[in-house]
């Protein structure tokens, strides 16, 4: 199975503007793609009242850390696909083509695509 999706070698990227008018966000896949606010699980106590260093923060947020929906959304062992949970079927080539779907999709909508690659971000790697 090619894991260029039809269109792939035609696509072009939207013209790039001019840095000072541009508009760079960035956002990871579960946050783009999460349907709304029902998976996200917040913490009950107020965590502006504690200093962000504090342990009694990190506790809160570590109640609710499991049932999260939040999640970066790439497997960095695997650059340019998504982990696995967000494919159709995580152990094929289908989240390779599906990434590369939503790439067209947001470039046919005007926006141009940078994914940022954090090669530490990967226990697979070691320390080193």
């Amino acid at each position: 199975k090619s894991l260029a999706p039809k269109g792939w070698q035609a696509l072009r990227k939207p013209k790039a503007v001019p840095l000072r008018d541009a508009q760079i966000q960035e956002l990871h896949i579960r946050d783009f793609s999460v349907e709304d606010t029902v998976d996200q699980a917040v913490p009950d106590c107020d965590l502006a009242a504690f200093p962000a260093d504090s342990e009694r923060q990190q506790e809160c947020v570590g109640k609710v850390a499991g049932k999260d929906a939040y999640n970066w959304g790439y497997d960095p062992f695997h650059y340019t696909v998504p982990e696995g949970s967000y494919a159709t079927d995580p152990d094929g080539v289908a989240r390779t083509v599906e990434f590369r779907r939503m790439v067209q999709a947001l470039n046919g909508d005007g926006l141009r695509v940078v994914m940022d690659v954090v090669y530490n971000h990967t226990a697979a790697s070691g320390q080193a």
